[in-house]
C-alpha cells in the first residue's frame, strides 16, 4: 500500500525564512527518533533535512539549552542512521529507491549518493536507463561535481541530444543570477565545438527562447564564433518583430523643449505616459557667466545630484519586481526602463540645450573650454588642462573620431594631476596605455563609502526592502508603507503590534543596538545615523563622504571600524565607472556600446543622423567626467568646512 505523501521538513539554505516553519515539522521527528525504526527512502532523505538543521545552528527559539543539546546528539544518531540506509544501497536497488523518491528530495537523493560515493556501486548501463527515464531532471546531477566525472562519456552523449542542453550551458556561464545559486559541472570531455554546435541546434529551433538567445549575443565566457552570433543575433532580430507585431509593446517617451513665457526654470506634466518638460528661456537669458550655463546640467537638467553623484547610472532600485526577474547575461550592464528613460531625457536635454546656446552665439564646446582651462586653474589652482575640440566645419564622423581620444586625455590630465599635484605633458605623452576609468584617482582619500558584510546587507533587507515583509503590520497595513524604516519613522508600533514570524528578527534588532523601546513602549530607531546611511546606500549604492556633515561622518568612521562600509578613494564612484565603461568599451559588459573602439579603430557604418546622436553622446559624458572633476576640485578645497546644520542622533 502506497504510503500517504505528506508536508516534510526541507532544509533549503541557511537565510531561508522558512526554517522555522520545517523546524516545527521536524520538533515531533526529533523526539521520536529511533535508530532501529524501519524508515524508507524518503524518511531517510528527510532526517538527512534535519541533521543539516543542526549543523547550520539553526533552532527555534522556544526551545530550552538542554532540547537543544539533545538535538545535536540526535543529528549525530541520525546521520549515522542514513548512512547506515545509503551503504546498503547497490546497482540492483537503485532505479527502484530513485522511483520512490519524490520530487522535492530527488536533488538530496544525488547529492547524498555523492557524498557517499555510492554511485561507483552504479554500472554505466544503469545509469544511462536513469538518465534516460522520464522523471529524471539532469540539472540535480550536474550539480554533483565527481559524480559527473565517474560518468561523464554518458551524460556527455545526453546532452549532445538533450533539447535543452544549450539553456542549461548558458545558464551556468553566461546568465546572472540574483540569488545564490549552486553551480553546474559538465563533463570535461564535452568539447568546445560540441558546445557551439549544441547552442547552433538549439537556434534552429523555432521555439528557442528569446532570454537564452540574447545570453548567446552577448556570451563572454563561452567563446562562440562570429558566425554564431551572427546567427543568435538574427534569430533574435526575427523574433522581436514576432514580439512587435503581436502588440504586446507599452510606449514610453520624453518630450523636451524652450518656452519663451514660462516664468518658471522648468516645467513639467505628464500625458498618455509622456513626459513632457518645457525650459523657461527667460531664465535661461539671466544666466551671463560661462559657469552658470555650464552648471545647468546639473541644477537643471539633474544630471548629478546635490552630492556630486551621476544620476543618469543604471540602479537596480529603479527596477520594477519584473526587471529584476527578468532573466540577462551576468556579463551585462543592467538596463531597464527607468535607466533608458533617463538616457532618453538626458540626449533631449543636451540637444535643446547645444540649439539655445548657438542661437545665442554660444556653443557647449566653447563653455567646456572654459571651465577646463580658465574657471578650473582661477577657482582651483589646476593648471596645463587643456582640451581640443574639433572645428565647426568637421563633419559628425570626424567630431567624434577627435572626441572620443579628447575624453580619454582629459582624464588622464586629471589622474596625472591627482597622483603628481601637476600636469606633464611630455610625461602623459609617454604612456600610450588605455585608460581605466577605474583606475582615475580623486584629489581626495575617502572619496566615497559602499556597503559591506553580511551585517550590512542584511540591515539593508530589514529595514529598507520590501520584501521583508517587516513593514506589514496589521494596525497600519492600510498605509501603504513599503519598508520597515518608513512604517517605524511615521507610527508609533509596540513591540506586540509584530506578528510572532516578525518578532525575532525585531528583538534581534534590539538586542545588537539599531532599535530601542522607548518609554512609551514603542519600537523606535535607536542608531538614526547609521540607517540613514545604510538607506542612502540602499538607493544609490554609494556616498560622497565629504559632502556629508561632520556628525554624519563620525558615525560612519565608526561603521567602518565593525565592517558595515569601505572607502574608495577615485574619481568615478563604482556605479560610475560602470556607466562609463557600458558606453564606451567592452571590457566589462558584453553588451557594452564600445563607442571608444568603433570610432577608433573605423568600425562604425552609421548614418550622418547616427553620427550626430553619437557626437552628443560623447559630449553628454565629456560633460558629466567635468561634473565630476568640479565637484572633486570642491571637495579638496572645502571639505574641511562642510558642516552640519543640525546635530542627529547617532
Amino acid at each position: 500500500m502506497k504510503k500517504e505523501k505528506r508536508n516534510r521538513v526541507i532544509f533549503f539554505s541557511k537565510e531561508d525564512m522558512a526554517g522555522p516553519l520545517k523546524l516545527k515539522l521536524a520538533e515531533p521527528i526529533i523526539k521520536d527518533f529511533d535508530s532501529k525504526k524501519n524508515y524508507d527512502i524518503n524518511d531517510i532523505i528527510e532526517l538527512f533535512q534535519i541533521k543539516q538543521y543542526s549543523d547550520n545552528d539553526l533552532y527555534l527559539s522556544d526551545w530550552s539549552a538542554e532540547f537543544i543539546a539533545d538535538y545535536k546528539e540526535t543529528a549525530e544518531r541520525i546521520w549515522k542512521t542514513v548512512c547506515n540506509f545509503w551503504v546498503n544501497i547497490d546497482n540492483d536497488s537503485f532505479i527502484d529507491l530513485y522511483n520512490q523518491v519524490e520530487f522535492e528530495f530527488r536533488r538530496d537523493f544525488w547529492e547524498l549518493t555523492e557524498q557517499l560515493q555510492i554511485f561507483k556501486k552504479i554500472e554505466k548501463i544503469t545509469f544511462s536507463i536513469l538518465l534516460n527515464g522520464e522523471n529524471f531532471w539532469i540539472q540535480n546531477v550536474l550539480k554533483q561535481k565527481r559524480l559527473v566525472k565517474y560518468f561523464s562519456s554518458t551524460i556527455r552523449d545526453f546532452l549532445l541530444v538533450y533539447e535543452k542542453s544549450a539553456e542549461l550551458l548558458l545558464t551556468q556561464f553566461e546568465q546572472e543570477h540574483t540569488s545564490q545559486h549552486p553551480d553546474l559541472f559538465f563533463p570535461n570531455n564535452l568539447s568546445i565545438n560540441e558546445i557551439e554546435k549544441i547552442i547552433n541546434d538549439y537556434l534552429d529551433r523555432p521555439d528557442s527562447n528569446l532570454n537564452y538567445v540574447r545570453l548567446i549575443i552577448n556570451a563572454k565566457e563561452l567563446k562562440f564564433s562570429p558566425k554564431t552570433r551572427l546567427k543568435a543575433i538574427k534569430v533574435e532580430r526575427i523574433k522581436n518583430e514576432e514580439i512587435l507585431e503581436s502588440g504586446y509593446v507599452w510606449k514610453a517617451d520624453n518630450q523636451v523643449g524652450l518656452s519663451a513665457t514660462q516664468e518658471e526654470p522648468v516645467k513639467l506634466i505628464w500625458e498618455d505616459n509622456i513626459q513632457k518638460i518645457t525650459y523657461s528661456t527667460l531664465w535661461l537669458d539671466s544666466l551671463t557667466d560661462k559657469y552658470s550655463l555650464f552648471y545647468n546640467f546639473s541644477l537643471l537638467f539633474e544630471y548629478t545630484d546635490s552630492f556630486g553623484n551621476i544620476t543618469l547610472v543604471s540602479n537596480s532600485i529603479e527596477m520594477d519586481v519584473m526587471e529584476h526577474v527578468l532573466m540577462r547575461s551576468k556579463n551585462d550592464y543592467k538596463i531597464g526602463y527607468a535607466f533608458n528613460r533617463k538616457s532618453n531625457l538626458s540626449h533631449l536635454q543636451i540637444v535643446v540645450y547645444d540649439y539655445y546656446l548657438r542661437e545665442k552665439g554660444k556653443s557647449i564646446e566653447d563653455i567646456l573650454t572654459f571651465i577646463i582651462e580658465d574657471y578650473f586653474k582661477n577657482s582651483y589652482g589646476l593648471e596645463n588642462l587643456i582640451i581640443n575640440f574639433p572645428s565647426e566645419s568637421s563633419t559628425n564622423l570626424e567630431k567624434i573620431r577627435m572626441l572620443v581620444p579628447e575624453l580619454e586625455s582629459i582624464l588622464k590630465q586629471f589622474n596625472l594631476y591627482s597622483n603628481n599635484g601637476e600636469i606633464d605633458h611630455e610625461l602623459l605623452q609617454i604612456s600610450s596605455a588605455p585608460l581605466r576609468f577605474k583606475d582615475v584617482k580623486s584629489l581626495v582619500a575617502r572619496k566615497y563609502l559602499y556597503g559591506i558584510g553580511r551585517e550590512f546587507m542584511n540591515l539593508r533587507h530589514y529595514f529598507f526592502s520590501d520584501q521583508s515583509m517587516l513593514w506589514y503590520v496589521e494596525p497600519f497595513k492600510d498605509k501603504k508603507y513599503q519598508n520597515l524604516y518608513s512604517l517605524l519613522v511615521n507610527e508609533n508600533v509596540r513591540l506586540e503590534d509584530f506578528e510572532n514570524y516578525q518578532k525575532p528578527t525585531i528583538i534581534e534588532l534590539i538586542n545588537s543596538g539599531y532599535l530601542e523601546i522607548n518609554g512609551e513602549q514603542y519600537v523606535k530607531i535607536k542608531k538614526k545615523i547609521t540607517i540613514l546611511v545604510i538607506g542612502m546606500l540602499n538607493k544609490d549604492e554609494v556616498v560622497n563622504y565629504w559632502i556629508l556633515p561632520e556628525e554624519f561622518r563620525i558615525v560612519i568612521e565608526e561603521m567602518e571600524k565593525n565592517g558595515l562600509i569601505r572607502f574608495g578613494n577615485t574619481l568615478f564612484s563604482e556605479p560610475e565607472q560602470k556607466y562609463f565603461n557600458y558606453y564606451l568599451n567592452k571590457a566589462e559588459f558584453t553588451n557594452g556600446l564600445d563607442l571608444r573602439n568603433r570610432y577608433v579603430h573605423g568600425t562604425n557604418g552609421d548614418t550622418d543622423e547616427e553620427h550626430r546622436n553619437i557626437y552628443f553622446t560623447i559630449l553628454k559624458l565629456l560633460v558629466l567626467a567635468v561634473l565630476k572633476m568640479d565637484n572633486d576640485l570642491f571637495v579638496k578645497k572645502n571639505r574641511y568646512s562642510v558642516n552640519a546644520n543640525e546635530s542627529v542622533d547617532n
